[in-house]
Order: structure tokens, then sequence, then C-alpha cells
């Protein structure tokens, strides 16, 4: 899933998102204030690049 998608599912209800280098988010550390269809606004907490167009996984 992309990020869009993981950051819904953490609206949803889901605890936290792992980026495709490992790296676990919640809900507080991210706290996004609009989601679209496509994009969101949201704290970018130093995620990278790479981070950020890779593969998400839910847990």
């Amino acid at each position: 899933m992309n990020l869009v998608e993981a950051i819904r599912a953490l609206t949803t209800g889901d605890t936290a998102i792992v980026s495709v280098i490992g790296r676990r988010y919640t809900i507080a550390e991210l706290a996004p204030k609009m989601i679209g269809e496509n994009a969101c606004v949201y704290n970018n907490v130093g995620m990278t690049e790479a981070e950020r167009k890779g593969e998400w996984r839910v847990v």
C-alpha cells in the first residue's frame, strides 16, 4: 500500500504503519490534518523520500 492508504488506515484505528526501511510511525507522530483520495497533509517527522515513495504496511 502507499503512504496515503497507510495513513488512512491509521485514522480507522490501526496502531502503526511501517515504512519500506522498517521505521514505525503512529497517528500521534504523523498527526494527519487533511486526507484526500491521493494526497494528505501530515507531520513529516524526518521521513525520507525513499520511505514516502516506498511500500507501507499496517501493524
